[in-house]
């Protein structure tokens, strides 16, 4: 299986990141594992210091949350699923209807023009 490792300076909330010094590694998961959240051990000479990852095989582009140095120059990745990224296809390729409700909210008039209308109740004592 192929792991690509990235670099990104798009924020999270961003499709279509902009991705740089791509890097690769040939993995073989050994145990059970989250796709939403997998941690990956890699074995490297040179320091990982990348943020952003893409798995092919499961489709799917993920955030390096964290990474721990492990004895022997093993790095342990913990990875998180990026949503807007693995399914920017389905996202752009969407088409929504929004309409408004019959009875709107009394407090907000829909037009150009806004405003808050506010209920004050004044309560008057004889003692100061």
């Amino acid at each position: 299986m192929i792991l690509k490792l990235y670099n990104t300076g798009d924020s999270n909330n961003t499709i279509g990141k902009t991705l740089t010094d791509e890097q690769t590694f040939d993995i073989t998961f050994k145990d059970t594992f989250d796709i939403l959240t997998p941690v990956v051990l890699l074995k490297s000479s040179t320091p990982i210091l990348k943020n952003y990852a893409y798995i092919p095989e499961f489709g799917r582009y993920y955030f390096i949350t964290s990474i721990q140095i492990q004895p022997n120059k093993i790095y342990k990745l913990f990875l998180e699923c990026d949503v807007l990224e693995s399914f920017k296809n389905d996202i752009l390729a969407s088409k929504g209807l929004v309409t408004r409700a019959g009875e709107g909210n009394l407090f907000y008039d829909g037009g150009l023009n806004s405003e808050v209308r506010k209920e004050v109740t004044l309560y008057y004592s004889e003692l100061e």
